[in-house]
Parts: structure tokens; sequence; C-alpha cells
């Protein structure tokens, strides 16, 4: 633990010292000039392979078991799915439209859904996708040998529990109507679902390449995506070309991608200076904000917002966060503008807990604001005039850390004394799912565009044996709002619904409302196109190359 002695005052005083060295360093060896590229109209084009460097290890190629951010990337490089959301730069990128689908219906009051597959759909072996592959797909992901995360979001389909706790051999709600006209049966209505058509976990799958690979599929992936695997060394780089029978394959205009894998910060600064990446991932590499400061880099730079909320939660059943004042005086005490410069760019202060691109965020509700006298008022009011202790657990990171810092100040300007913790990330998951820490960093990334896949998942009284509630937050008016909103077809009253039940959650606090996060990406003149889209991550279906002169 580290003892809670730094004021806010020295803090920022180190910060600033520390900013200030790195940048003469930054002043006395400018950046390099941008490389020169033609043309310079936007018209895309075909050709060249995309770099990019991951901070993390792309822990498995297997569309059923990839559940972290640069797992999915990858996966859904080679897996496509029935439906997609339309391109980033649509109106409504959240809007879902066909994919491997040509067509599909709704009846039965929502309860079947009708898919018909592309003629032209295959598998980048050749093989044409049948109906057949899809019930093949989904079974394999919920059968409990197979232990898909991503298996409990579709629950929905009739007979998906059953599967999943190995009560039958079959998942009775998919079936093939014909050689092209698949039929999913849900238990009940549920105007979400179709979302949950567009992750990666829904891609078809050829039994006959999984039984072969076996456990080998995690590296020897068989899709119908937009690109086939090369060449993998698994934790250092995954080698991708264009894949000719991918049925929308005038969309894509790369020839390759390649991902190297656990590349650290700095090296990935050194390597993009270098000539060797064209990305410079904004969600790790802090440097992004050096090139911004660039006349000649900025036009290269974009800050994206990310489908993230980040907040600090409180175990609302231990105390002192069992009493509302105190958990309201924590929000007004921390200030989250400093998080914000903390961050470089790459976090923007939340309203609540759900971020820009989900529908159903509320663009109107107030910050909460930084005021430490009235969290002053709120913790003498609470019976802790005289102060209080409490333990802050985050990760071992350097971010992270500087945010803890910075908490820690914050709250000892209020009278709070604030020991910090810091966990590996295994330690650190274990510990947020059993409930056992006080106080600690939080976070939620979104898996789909739903308010549910936010507030019901972190919120709901029935959450709790989960663990993803993480506050231990229960309260009965939003439990019946949640419930309510769930399975509503009317649109506009279900996102009013979530909303009324966010406002409940806000003023209650259960979280200290921090930031949602975002990207400050920095690219290669010649990478044109979208990069990246508001319901994943990175995403090049519509990226493309110009040539350097």
């Amino acid at each position: 633990m580290l003892p809670g002695k730094t004021s806010r005052r020295d803090f920022f005083a180190s910060i600033a010292a520390a900013s200030a060295a790195a940048m003469t360093g930054c002043s006395a060896e400018r950046l390099p000039a941008p490389p020169i590229v033609t043309p310079n109209d936007d018209t895309p084009q075909r050709g060249g392979t995309l770099r990019l460097a991951l901070g993390e290890e792309v822990k498995t190629l297997d569309p059923a078991r990839a559940i972290d951010q640069v797992s999915i990337l990858a996966a859904q490089l080679t897996h496509d799915t029935l439906l997609n959301f339309a391109p980033a730069d649509a109106p409504n990128p959240t809007a879902l439209v066909p994919s491997l689908a040509s067509s599909w219906s709704i009846s039965n009051e929502g309860t079947t859904l009708q898919f018909e597959i592309r003629e032209n759909a295959r598998f980048s072996d050749g093989q044409a996708l049948l109906a057949e592959d899809f019930v093949y797909g989904f079974d394999r992901l919920f059968a409990p040998e197979t232990l898909a995360p991503m298996a409990q979001f579709f629950r929905g389909i009739d007979g998906a529990a059953e599967r999943l706790e190995g009560r039958t051999n079959e998942t009775r709600g998919v079936r093939a109507l014909g050689p092209k006209t698949l039929e999913i049966r849900l238990s009940r209505p549920d105007p979400s679902f179709p979302l949950l058509l567009a992750l990666i976990g829904s891609t078809p799958q050829k039994r006959t390449h999984v039984e072969r690979s076996g456990t080998g599929i995690a590296d020897k992936p068989l899709g119908t995506g937009p690109f086939v695997l090369q060449k993998r060394r698994r934790g250092l780089e995954s080698t991708f070309e264009r894949n000719p029978l991918y049925w929308n394959t005038d969309r894509i205009h790369l020839e390759g991608i390649v991902l190297r894998e656990g590349v650290p910060r700095d090296t990935m600064l050194l390597e993009f200076l270098a000539g060797n990446l064209d990305i410079l991932d904004g969600r790790i590499c802090t440097d992004a904000v050096l090139f911004a400061r660039e006349a000649a880099w900025a036009p290269y730079v974009s800050q994206s917002p990310l489908p993230i909320t980040a907040t600090d939660v409180m175990n609302t059943q231990r105390p002192p966060f069992t009493d509302k004042r105190v958990r309201q005086a924590f929000n007004y005490a921390v200030n989250k503008a400093d998080t914000v410069r903390l961050a470089n760019g790459r976090a923007m202060i939340s309203n609540g807990y759900l971020p820009p691109n989900v529908p159903g965020h509320d663009a109107s509700r107030r910050v909460w604001p930084y005021d430490p006298d009235r969290a002053r008022v709120l913790l003498a009011e609470a019976g802790f005039a005289q102060g209080l202790e409490v333990t802050y657990t985050t990760l071992r990171d350097e971010m992270a850390q500087k945010i803890a810092l910075s908490i820690q100040a914050d709250l000892a300007a209020v009278g709070v004394r604030v020991n910090i913790e810091t966990l590996t990330f295994a330690a650190y998951v274990n510990a947020i799912l059993s409930g056992s820490l006080d106080f600690a960093f939080s976070s939620w990334s979104m898996d789909f565009p739903d308010p549910w896949n936010f507030l019901e998942v972190k919120f709901h009284g029935r959450m709790l044996e989960a663990g993803t509630n993480d506050a231990r937050y229960v309260n009965p008016e939003v439990d019946r709002l949640l419930d309510a909103a769930r399975f509503d077809s009317d649109a506009k009253r279900r996102l009013s619904l979530y909303q009324q039940a966010e406002n409940i959650i806000v003023d209650d606090c259960p979280h200290i409302w921090h930031y949602f996060s975002t990207a400050l990406d920095v690219r290669h003149p010649r990478v044109r196109g979208p990069i990246r889209h508001p319901t994943r991550d990175y995403s090049f279906l519509d990226t493309y190359l110009a040539k350097v002169t």
C-alpha cells in the first residue's frame, strides 16, 4: 500500500515538473515532418499493408472464445456475421445492416427471426456458406465444453439455457429451414436481440474444420470475413491478407494487415517515427498529444469517443459507503478536469454511465460539479467532520496510478485519507467480481450499443451474484425501471425508461462519475478513411492507403 500523504498541490507540482522536463526534450529534438503522399484527394484505392501495434497479445482467434478487445479485433478480420453495423461515417453508424444475410424479417410478435443467406457468401476455403453452418456455430457457442464467454448474451434463444447447462445436446431455437434459410426463435420478444447478431460470437462455423483443428483452432481460423490469416507468431505478430472470396470484396481496399502484439508504449512511438507503423494507438500511447501540438502533424491526429466508461466504484454495502451522503461527497471532491489533463486528450468528463456513442445517452444531464466545500458539508452531516480513512484499489498501470494519486490528493483536501493499493489485472478482476473491494477503479466497455449492456449489467440487483454489479448497489425502483425497459418494443418509451433509471443511479452515486474514454490516434499520412467504429474498437473495412511520394 502507498500511504495517503500526497497533497493535491504537491502532486500537480510534480506532474508539471515532469511534463516540463519531457517537453524540453521534445523541443530540443522536434518531431520529423510527416511524409508527403499522393494523390491528395480521398478517392479510395486498393493496395498496401496496414501495420498496427497492440499493447496486448491476441489471446485467441477462435470467435467463440474471443472476449478481450484485441482478440475480438483479430477475429473480426477473419469472420463475418449475419448483421453488421452501418459504416463509421454513415449518418447512424449504430444502425444494423445485412451482412452475411441478404435479408431478414421478424414475426410471431418478435419471437421469430428469419434470415436468407447470401448466395455468394463462402468460407475462405471456397465452401459455400449454408444455414447449417450457423446452426453448428450457435450450438458450439452454447456447448458447455466450449466455455464461450459471449454465450451468456444469447440466452434469450429458445433452448439456449438448457444447452449451456448441459441438459440437452442441441439448441432447439436455431434451425435451418433450407440450405440458405435460417430461423432463430426467442423464448420471449427482445428488441435488442438483433444487435447481438453483429457480435463475433454469432459467426458461422465449419464443423469439419473445428473438429479437425481441436484446440488448435485458436491459431487456425477459417471464416467468412474480409481477411484470412497468412502467418501467426503467437504473442509477437499476426499477418492477414485480403480474402478474395469475401462476399463484399470490392469494399476492401487493403491487401493486408499486420498486427504486432505486446508492444510497449515507448516502442510504439519509436517504430511509428521510424516508419514501421501506420497508426499510433491512441488508447495506449500518450505521446499522441505531442503530434497534436505540431502544426504539420495536426491534420493526422484524430480524437474519437470510445464506448468505454471509467468510474471509481464504492461498495454500497460496506461503511462508509452505505451512506449516500459520503458517496455524493466523494463525487463533489474529485476534480475530473485534472484527469482529463493527465490523460492527454484520452478522456472526457462523464455525466453519467452511458457514453455518448450509446443510444439513450442524455447529453443534457449536467456533469457532477467539483465542489470541495459541499463535499465537506456532506461528510460532516454523515458524521465524518473529523475525516475518515479509506483504501483505493487500482491497477499496476502508469495512467491508473497517476489518476489514483490525483484522487488521493483531491480527497485529502476534504479530510479523507486515502491509502492506494495496486493489483495485477488478474487479481483485480477477481477482487472486483467477488465484491471484496471497498473503493476502486472500475470500467466497462460496450459489447453492443444498447443501454441494458451498461445499466442492467452494472446496476441491477440480480447482477450481484454475477459480480458485474461491483458497487453491490440495490434500488428496487431502478430494478423496476430496468425490467420494464428491457423488453419494451416501443423504442422511444424504452430509452425514456433507461434515462429515468440512470437519473436515479447518478443521484445515488454508487460510483464517482469520472470519465468517458477517448482515443487520440495518430495516423501516417497515407492512411485514409475511417479506422475506428463507434460500436467497437478498430475497424478497417473502409480504410485505404495512399501512395507515398
